[in-house]
Protein backbone atom coordinates (compact mmCIF):
# COMPACT_ATOMS: atom_id res chain seq x y z
CA UNK A 1 0.00 0.00 0.00
CA UNK A 2 3.07 2.35 1.01
CA UNK A 3 4.62 1.97 -2.14
CA UNK A 4 1.05 2.62 -4.44
CA UNK A 5 1.12 5.51 -1.98
CA UNK A 6 4.57 7.37 -2.80
CA UNK A 7 4.48 6.75 -6.58
CA UNK A 8 1.75 8.37 -7.03
CA UNK A 9 2.15 11.72 -4.86
CA UNK A 10 5.68 11.73 -6.69
CA UNK A 11 4.39 11.25 -9.73
CA UNK A 12 1.74 14.03 -9.24
CA UNK A 13 3.73 16.39 -8.16
CA UNK A 14 6.23 15.94 -11.37
CA UNK A 15 3.27 16.44 -13.44
CA UNK A 16 2.03 19.58 -11.42
CA UNK A 17 5.20 21.72 -10.77
CA UNK A 18 6.29 22.21 -14.11
CA UNK A 19 2.80 23.57 -15.05
CA UNK A 20 2.68 25.88 -12.21
CA UNK A 21 5.97 27.49 -12.81
CA UNK A 22 4.31 28.99 -15.93
CA UNK A 23 0.82 30.05 -14.21
CA UNK A 24 1.92 32.88 -12.12
CA UNK A 25 -0.10 35.95 -13.38
CA UNK A 26 -2.31 37.66 -10.60
CA UNK A 27 -5.84 38.84 -11.42
CA UNK A 28 -6.44 42.37 -12.33
CA UNK A 29 -8.94 44.51 -10.86
CA UNK A 30 -10.00 48.07 -11.56
CA UNK A 31 -8.45 51.12 -9.47
CA UNK A 32 -6.44 54.27 -8.63
CA UNK A 33 -3.47 55.49 -7.57
CA UNK A 34 -2.41 58.28 -5.45
CA UNK A 35 1.61 59.11 -6.50
CA UNK A 36 3.95 61.03 -3.92
CA UNK A 37 3.63 64.14 -6.17
CA UNK A 38 -0.27 63.89 -5.67
CA UNK A 39 -1.14 62.71 -8.96
CA UNK A 40 -4.27 60.55 -9.40
CA UNK A 41 -3.80 57.60 -11.96
CA UNK A 42 -7.14 55.78 -12.87
CA UNK A 43 -6.08 52.13 -14.00
CA UNK A 44 -5.99 48.06 -13.18
CA UNK A 45 -3.84 46.96 -10.19
CA UNK A 46 -2.98 43.40 -9.32
CA UNK A 47 -4.46 41.58 -6.17
CA UNK A 48 -2.17 40.28 -3.57
CA UNK A 49 -2.69 39.37 0.17
CA UNK A 50 -2.09 42.46 2.43
CA UNK A 51 1.30 40.99 3.45
CA UNK A 52 2.51 41.00 -0.46
CA UNK A 53 0.98 44.28 -0.68
CA UNK A 54 2.50 46.02 2.56
CA UNK A 55 5.68 46.79 0.18
CA UNK A 56 4.86 47.51 -3.29
CA UNK A 57 1.79 47.16 -5.97
CA UNK A 58 1.86 46.50 -9.37
CA UNK A 59 -0.12 49.03 -11.53
CA UNK A 60 -1.07 49.74 -15.47
CA UNK A 61 -2.78 52.85 -16.62
CA UNK A 62 -5.98 52.68 -18.48
CA UNK A 63 -6.01 49.94 -20.79
CA UNK A 64 -2.84 49.97 -21.59
CA UNK A 65 -0.52 46.49 -20.07
CA UNK A 66 2.46 47.45 -21.65
CA UNK A 67 2.86 50.54 -19.12
CA UNK A 68 2.97 48.16 -16.09
CA UNK A 69 4.41 49.84 -13.34
CA UNK A 70 5.93 48.48 -9.52
CA UNK A 71 5.55 51.30 -7.39
CA UNK A 72 6.84 51.23 -4.01
CA UNK A 73 6.29 53.28 -0.53
CA UNK A 74 8.50 55.51 -2.20
CA UNK A 75 7.06 56.67 -4.95
CA UNK A 76 3.11 56.43 -3.92
CA UNK A 77 0.74 58.34 -1.14
CA UNK A 78 -1.80 55.85 -1.68
CA UNK A 79 -4.22 53.00 -3.68
CA UNK A 80 -7.19 51.92 -4.45
CA UNK A 81 -9.45 49.14 -5.52
CA UNK A 82 -12.58 49.87 -7.13
CA UNK A 83 -14.62 47.64 -5.02
CA UNK A 84 -13.41 49.53 -1.27
CA UNK A 85 -9.92 48.03 -0.46
CA UNK A 86 -7.57 51.42 0.73
CA UNK A 87 -4.42 51.28 1.06
CA UNK A 88 -2.18 54.52 2.63
CA UNK A 89 1.52 54.44 3.02
CA UNK A 90 2.60 55.41 6.61
CA UNK A 91 6.19 56.22 8.04
CA UNK A 92 7.30 55.03 11.34
CA UNK A 93 8.72 59.15 11.99
CA UNK A 94 4.55 59.96 12.20
CA UNK A 95 3.14 58.03 15.02
CA UNK A 96 3.29 59.09 18.74
CA UNK A 97 5.82 57.97 19.86
CA UNK A 98 7.76 57.35 16.53
CA UNK A 99 8.95 53.87 16.03
CA UNK A 100 12.47 52.91 16.90
CA UNK A 101 13.20 51.70 13.46
CA UNK A 102 12.80 53.72 10.44
CA UNK A 103 10.30 51.97 7.63
CA UNK A 104 7.34 52.82 5.62
CA UNK A 105 4.88 50.57 4.67
CA UNK A 106 1.43 50.41 3.57
CA UNK A 107 -1.71 49.53 5.54
CA UNK A 108 -5.15 48.85 4.72
CA UNK A 109 -7.78 50.57 5.77
CA UNK A 110 -10.47 49.00 7.81
CA UNK A 111 -12.59 51.95 10.24
CA UNK A 112 -13.23 55.20 8.81
CA UNK A 113 -14.94 57.70 11.61
CA UNK A 114 -13.75 60.15 14.51
CA UNK A 115 -10.53 57.54 14.93
CA UNK A 116 -9.81 55.83 11.35
CA UNK A 117 -8.23 52.27 11.49
CA UNK A 118 -5.79 50.66 9.59
CA UNK A 119 -3.77 46.84 9.23
CA UNK A 120 -0.52 46.13 8.86
CA UNK A 121 0.52 42.04 8.26
CA UNK A 122 3.56 41.57 8.01
CA UNK A 123 5.81 37.84 8.24
CA UNK A 124 5.62 35.51 11.11
CA UNK A 125 0.98 36.43 11.45
CA UNK A 126 2.32 39.55 13.29
CA UNK A 127 -0.57 42.24 12.89
CA UNK A 128 0.13 46.02 13.10
CA UNK A 129 -2.78 48.43 13.90
CA UNK A 130 -2.54 52.05 12.79
CA UNK A 131 -4.92 54.45 14.82
CA UNK A 132 -5.28 57.68 13.39
CA UNK A 133 -7.31 61.00 15.10
CA UNK A 134 -8.86 62.86 12.63
CA UNK A 135 -9.50 65.58 15.55
CA UNK A 136 -6.44 65.91 17.15
CA UNK A 137 -4.37 64.91 13.80
CA UNK A 138 -2.24 62.25 16.21
CA UNK A 139 -1.41 58.72 15.27
CA UNK A 140 0.00 55.53 17.10
CA UNK A 141 1.12 52.38 15.93
CA UNK A 142 0.31 49.61 17.94
CA UNK A 143 1.91 45.98 17.95
CA UNK A 144 1.92 42.58 18.86
CA UNK A 145 2.56 42.59 22.17
CA UNK A 146 6.19 40.70 22.98
CA UNK A 147 6.64 38.22 26.37
CA UNK A 148 9.75 39.03 28.26
CA UNK A 149 11.13 37.13 31.52
CA UNK A 150 10.94 38.77 34.66
CA UNK A 151 11.47 38.00 38.11
CA UNK A 152 8.87 37.94 40.42
CA UNK A 153 8.78 38.47 44.46
CA UNK A 154 10.24 34.44 45.42
CA UNK A 155 13.07 35.47 42.43
CA UNK A 156 11.43 32.59 39.83
CA UNK A 157 12.12 33.69 36.33
CA UNK A 158 8.20 34.25 34.70
CA UNK A 159 6.81 35.33 31.53
CA UNK A 160 5.02 38.12 30.65
CA UNK A 161 3.39 39.84 28.08
CA UNK A 162 4.13 43.73 27.32
CA UNK A 163 0.54 46.03 27.25
CA UNK A 164 1.79 49.06 25.67
CA UNK A 165 -1.14 48.71 23.12
CA UNK A 166 -3.43 50.10 25.87
CA UNK A 167 -1.11 52.90 26.75
CA UNK A 168 -1.44 53.74 23.10
CA UNK A 169 -5.17 53.19 22.94
CA UNK A 170 -5.53 55.90 25.88
CA UNK A 171 -3.46 58.46 23.99
CA UNK A 172 -5.02 57.82 20.68
CA UNK A 173 -8.80 58.62 22.27
CA UNK A 174 -7.19 61.62 24.57
CA UNK A 175 -8.82 64.95 23.27
CA UNK A 176 -8.61 68.16 25.43
CA UNK A 177 -12.08 68.84 24.34
CA UNK A 178 -13.50 65.84 25.15
CA UNK A 179 -13.59 63.81 28.83
CA UNK A 180 -10.84 61.28 28.37
CA UNK A 181 -12.30 57.48 27.78
CA UNK A 182 -11.07 54.80 29.42
CA UNK A 183 -10.01 51.30 27.61
CA UNK A 184 -11.48 47.75 29.42
CA UNK A 185 -8.59 46.39 31.34
CA UNK A 186 -9.34 42.98 29.89
CA UNK A 187 -9.23 44.14 26.09
CA UNK A 188 -6.67 41.48 24.44
CA UNK A 189 -4.67 42.52 21.70
CA UNK A 190 -6.36 41.21 18.30
CA UNK A 191 -7.99 42.99 15.61
CA UNK A 192 -11.35 42.09 16.04
CA UNK A 193 -11.12 43.60 19.53
CA UNK A 194 -9.49 46.48 19.05
CA UNK A 195 -11.66 47.26 16.23
CA UNK A 196 -15.21 46.25 18.05
CA UNK A 197 -13.57 49.11 20.77
CA UNK A 198 -12.90 51.74 18.58
CA UNK A 199 -16.31 51.18 16.40
CA UNK A 200 -17.92 51.93 19.82
CA UNK A 201 -15.74 54.92 20.36
CA UNK A 202 -16.45 55.88 16.86
CA UNK A 203 -19.98 55.80 17.25
CA UNK A 204 -20.38 58.67 19.86
CA UNK A 205 -18.95 61.02 17.08
CA UNK A 206 -21.41 59.68 14.34
CA UNK A 207 -22.68 63.09 13.45
CA UNK A 208 -19.38 64.85 13.16
CA UNK A 209 -17.62 62.25 11.97
CA UNK A 210 -19.90 59.71 9.99
CA UNK A 211 -18.70 55.71 10.91
CA UNK A 212 -18.25 53.48 8.06
CA UNK A 213 -16.18 49.80 8.36
CA UNK A 214 -14.44 47.55 5.03
CA UNK A 215 -15.09 44.14 5.60
CA UNK A 216 -12.73 42.05 3.95
CA UNK A 217 -13.73 39.83 0.57
CA UNK A 218 -14.16 36.24 0.63
CA UNK A 219 -14.27 34.35 -2.28
CA UNK A 220 -17.14 31.48 -1.81
CA UNK A 221 -16.73 28.38 -4.40
CA UNK A 222 -18.14 24.93 -4.78
CA UNK A 223 -16.78 21.67 -6.40
CA UNK A 224 -17.78 18.29 -6.73
CA UNK A 225 -15.61 15.22 -8.19
CA UNK A 226 -15.49 12.02 -8.42
CA UNK A 227 -13.08 8.68 -9.24
CA UNK A 228 -12.47 5.44 -9.42
CA UNK A 229 -9.46 3.31 -7.11
CA UNK A 230 -6.39 3.07 -8.38
CA UNK A 231 -5.30 0.19 -6.76
CA UNK A 232 -5.88 -3.43 -8.34
CA UNK A 233 -7.47 -5.98 -6.49
CA UNK A 234 -6.15 -9.68 -6.21
CA UNK A 235 -7.11 -12.57 -8.14
CA UNK A 236 -10.55 -14.53 -7.58
CA UNK A 237 -11.87 -10.92 -6.41
CA UNK A 238 -14.82 -8.90 -8.42
CA UNK A 239 -14.23 -5.39 -7.11
CA UNK A 240 -16.62 -2.26 -7.94
CA UNK A 241 -15.57 0.72 -6.26
CA UNK A 242 -16.13 4.39 -6.39
CA UNK A 243 -15.95 8.35 -4.34
CA UNK A 244 -18.28 10.80 -4.95
CA UNK A 245 -17.59 14.14 -3.02
CA UNK A 246 -18.73 17.75 -2.74
CA UNK A 247 -17.26 20.76 -1.21
CA UNK A 248 -17.40 24.44 -0.26
CA UNK A 249 -14.68 26.82 -0.11
CA UNK A 250 -14.23 29.90 1.68
CA UNK A 251 -10.75 31.84 1.15
CA UNK A 252 -10.29 35.22 2.90
CA UNK A 253 -7.87 36.26 -0.63
CA UNK A 254 -6.89 39.53 1.61
CA UNK A 255 -4.99 37.66 4.45
CA UNK A 256 -3.83 34.77 2.90
CA UNK A 257 -4.78 33.69 -0.53
CA UNK A 258 -3.12 30.17 0.40
CA UNK A 259 -5.17 29.29 2.72
CA UNK A 260 -8.93 27.90 2.42
CA UNK A 261 -11.10 26.43 4.50
CA UNK A 262 -13.66 23.67 3.43
CA UNK A 263 -16.39 22.19 4.24
CA UNK A 264 -18.24 18.86 2.86
CA UNK A 265 -19.60 15.72 2.25
CA UNK A 266 -17.82 12.52 0.88
CA UNK A 267 -19.31 9.04 -0.78
CA UNK A 268 -18.02 5.71 -0.80
CA UNK A 269 -18.96 2.60 -1.91
CA UNK A 270 -17.07 -1.25 -2.17
CA UNK A 271 -18.84 -4.01 -3.69
CA UNK A 272 -16.57 -6.81 -3.43
CA UNK A 273 -17.40 -10.93 -4.54
CA UNK A 274 -14.60 -13.26 -3.35
CA UNK A 275 -14.36 -16.40 -5.26
CA UNK A 276 -10.97 -17.14 -3.81
CA UNK A 277 -13.00 -19.95 -1.49
CA UNK A 278 -14.62 -21.38 -4.67
CA UNK A 279 -13.11 -25.22 -3.68
CA UNK A 280 -16.02 -24.88 -0.62
CA UNK A 281 -18.91 -23.87 -2.62
CA UNK A 282 -19.11 -20.63 -1.44
CA UNK A 283 -18.75 -16.70 -2.12
CA UNK A 284 -18.39 -14.17 -0.03
CA UNK A 285 -19.76 -10.51 -0.90
CA UNK A 286 -19.36 -7.14 0.82
CA UNK A 287 -21.40 -3.94 -0.02
CA UNK A 288 -19.87 -1.01 1.88
CA UNK A 289 -20.95 2.37 1.87
CA UNK A 290 -19.17 5.29 3.66
CA UNK A 291 -20.91 8.63 4.14
CA UNK A 292 -18.61 11.25 5.74
CA UNK A 293 -19.33 14.54 6.73
CA UNK A 294 -16.32 17.04 7.13
CA UNK A 295 -17.42 20.08 9.08
CA UNK A 296 -14.15 21.76 8.95
CA UNK A 297 -10.83 21.24 7.03
CA UNK A 298 -7.84 23.13 5.63
CA UNK A 299 -6.62 23.18 1.91
CA UNK A 300 -3.35 24.61 1.07
CA UNK A 301 -2.57 26.03 -2.60
CA UNK A 302 0.15 27.40 -4.78
CA UNK A 303 -0.68 31.01 -6.02
CA UNK A 304 -3.97 30.97 -8.14
CA UNK A 305 -3.53 31.02 -11.58
CA UNK A 306 -3.87 29.27 -14.83
CA UNK A 307 -2.94 26.16 -12.91
CA UNK A 308 -3.09 25.96 -9.03
CA UNK A 309 -1.78 23.02 -7.09
CA UNK A 310 -3.36 22.05 -3.70
CA UNK A 311 -3.53 19.59 -0.67
CA UNK A 312 -5.97 19.42 1.68
CA UNK A 313 -7.14 17.72 5.10
CA UNK A 314 -10.64 17.79 6.90
CA UNK A 315 -11.84 16.15 9.99
CA UNK A 316 -15.48 15.06 10.75
CA UNK A 317 -17.56 11.96 11.42
CA UNK A 318 -18.86 9.00 9.03
CA UNK A 319 -21.18 6.39 9.11
CA UNK A 320 -20.21 2.67 7.53
CA UNK A 321 -23.09 0.54 6.57
CA UNK A 322 -21.56 -3.22 6.04
CA UNK A 323 -23.31 -5.75 4.31
CA UNK A 324 -21.99 -8.94 4.51
CA UNK A 325 -23.52 -12.28 2.62
CA UNK A 326 -22.27 -15.73 2.36
CA UNK A 327 -23.44 -17.72 -0.59
CA UNK A 328 -23.60 -21.65 -0.29
CA UNK A 329 -24.13 -23.47 -3.88
CA UNK A 330 -25.11 -19.74 -5.19
CA UNK A 331 -27.91 -19.98 -2.45
CA UNK A 332 -27.76 -16.96 0.31
CA UNK A 333 -26.47 -18.74 3.74
CA UNK A 334 -25.82 -16.06 6.26
CA UNK A 335 -26.14 -12.52 6.06
CA UNK A 336 -24.86 -10.11 8.46
CA UNK A 337 -25.30 -5.99 8.68
CA UNK A 338 -23.95 -3.53 10.71
CA UNK A 339 -24.00 0.04 10.80
CA UNK A 340 -20.88 1.68 12.29
CA UNK A 341 -19.80 5.58 13.20
CA UNK A 342 -16.26 6.12 12.87
CA UNK A 343 -14.15 9.02 12.88
CA UNK A 344 -12.72 10.32 10.15
CA UNK A 345 -9.75 12.30 8.46
CA UNK A 346 -10.13 13.08 4.94
CA UNK A 347 -6.93 14.25 2.60
CA UNK A 348 -6.10 14.68 -0.82
CA UNK A 349 -3.71 15.85 -3.63
CA UNK A 350 -4.87 17.72 -6.57
CA UNK A 351 -4.75 20.24 -8.98
CA UNK A 352 -7.45 22.82 -10.78
CA UNK A 353 -7.12 23.71 -14.35
CA UNK A 354 -9.06 27.37 -14.91
CA UNK A 355 -11.01 27.05 -17.68
CA UNK A 356 -13.27 30.18 -17.84
CA UNK A 357 -15.83 30.62 -15.16
CA UNK A 358 -15.00 27.12 -13.69
CA UNK A 359 -12.25 24.95 -12.44
CA UNK A 360 -11.22 21.67 -13.54
CA UNK A 361 -10.01 19.13 -11.10
CA UNK A 362 -7.71 16.65 -10.70
CA UNK A 363 -6.96 14.69 -7.51
CA UNK A 364 -5.41 11.65 -5.59
CA UNK A 365 -7.68 10.42 -2.36
CA UNK A 366 -6.53 8.04 0.00
CA UNK A 367 -9.18 6.20 0.98
CA UNK A 368 -9.87 3.02 3.18
CA UNK A 369 -10.80 1.49 0.61
CA UNK A 370 -7.99 2.22 -2.01
CA UNK A 371 -6.20 4.96 -3.13
CA UNK A 372 -8.77 7.43 -5.77
CA UNK A 373 -7.91 9.52 -8.31
CA UNK A 374 -10.92 11.64 -9.09
CA UNK A 375 -12.11 14.22 -11.57
CA UNK A 376 -14.43 17.34 -10.87
CA UNK A 377 -15.65 20.81 -11.59
CA UNK A 378 -15.04 23.58 -9.38
CA UNK A 379 -18.00 26.54 -10.20
CA UNK A 380 -20.38 29.33 -8.63
CA UNK A 381 -16.99 31.21 -7.58
CA UNK A 382 -18.18 34.57 -6.31
CA UNK A 383 -16.84 37.21 -3.67
CA UNK A 384 -18.79 38.17 -0.51
CA UNK A 385 -18.12 40.82 1.53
Amino acid sequence: MIKYILATVICFFAAVYPIQLYSQKGPWEKGMVITSDGDTLAGNLMENSDLKLAGQVTFYPGNDPASLTVYTTAELKKFAFSYGRTFERFSSSSFVPADSVESAFFAKKILTGRIDLYVQRTTGNMTGIILRNNSTGKMVHLKQPQKTKVENEKGEQVEIKDRKYMGLLTVIKTDSAQPVILTPEDLRYSLKEIKNNILQYNQRFQNKYPSREYRERKLISYEVSGGMNLIPWGEGYDVKSFRVSGYRNRTNIEKNRNLTLIQGLTFNYLSEKDSSTIYRNETYKYNRIFFNLIPVGVKLQTRPGSVTGYAYIGIGVGMLIDVSETYKEDVLSYTDKDLIPLPLAVIGLGAKIKAGPVGILAEVVPAYNGIFFNLGLNFLEHFKQ
